[in-house]
């Protein structure tokens, strides 16, 4: 398979329709995204999904009660994509205003220092290691048929050549990242794959409430 090339893919604003009945000044929204692996680095994408639950999993997770108790956004969250030949991250910032969004990015990013140089609290990490390790071993997916879900597994390392059984089996994964962590490895994705990546992008979703109309027309 053709991977693509570590790049920095800048800033784009586009437009999302935003309903008449809606003010557009707090409607804004910042979306930060990093590449970080590929479909056989099981390890990294269970790590950034561990992470992603400890930054961002509620209101007085750091990285959103930085933004939420300065009143520069509603709502942060952070998404891990894998079962793609590359794996993806994103940060979403939503309903914020135009003038906020520089200091809502430099709010993150020294959030995100703060936590590399400090330390995540090793509480969280464990409780959240130990409530996904619980999922993935009771193989419970809320009424999906077992064996199309095995499928779907199966379909994630095949497409691209790897070995079809990888992601049958939970085996030593969560023993590793509980050694690892204790040697930092977590702040170490911090800094790699959230503060240094240079496979990057980021956009910038402007409210309109005229798009939805213009979109009629040009059809």
């Amino acid at each position: 398979p053709a991977y693509q090339a570590p790049l920095n893919a800048g800033t784009r604003t586009v437009c999302y329709e935003l309903g008449q009945e809606e003010a557009p000044d707090s409607r804004w929204r910042l979306t930060l995204g990093n590449v970080f692996g590929d479909f056989a680095d099981r390890e990294t994408a269970t790590a950034m999904h561990v992470l992603a639950r400890v930054l961002c999993a509620g209101n007085q997770s750091p990285l959103t009660r930085c933004i939420l108790e300065k009143g520069l956004a509603e709502n942060v969250s952070m998404q891990v994509q894998e079962g793609t030949l590359q794996s993806w991250v994103l940060l979403d910032v939503e309903n914020c205003r135009q003038e906020n969004l520089d200091l809502i990015e430099e709010t993150i990013r020294a959030e995100l220092t703060r936590l590399a140089e400090q330390g995540l609290d090793r509480e969280q990490l464990t409780a959240q290691m130990a409530n996904m390790e619980f999922r993935m071993r009771e193989r419970d997916y809320h009424g999906m048929p077992q064996g199309l879900v095995y499928g779907l597994n199966l379909m994630e390392t095949w497409l691209y050549g790897g070995d079809p059984a990888a992601n049958l089996e939970v085996g030593t994964l969560f023993n590793d990242l509980r050694s690892k962590m204790a040697q930092g490895y977590f702040e170490e994705l911090i800094r790699s794959l959230l503060l240094n990546n240079p496979h990057t992008a980021k956009l910038i979703l402007e409210p309109s409430h005229t798009l939805g109309q213009e979109r009629r027309q040009a059809e």
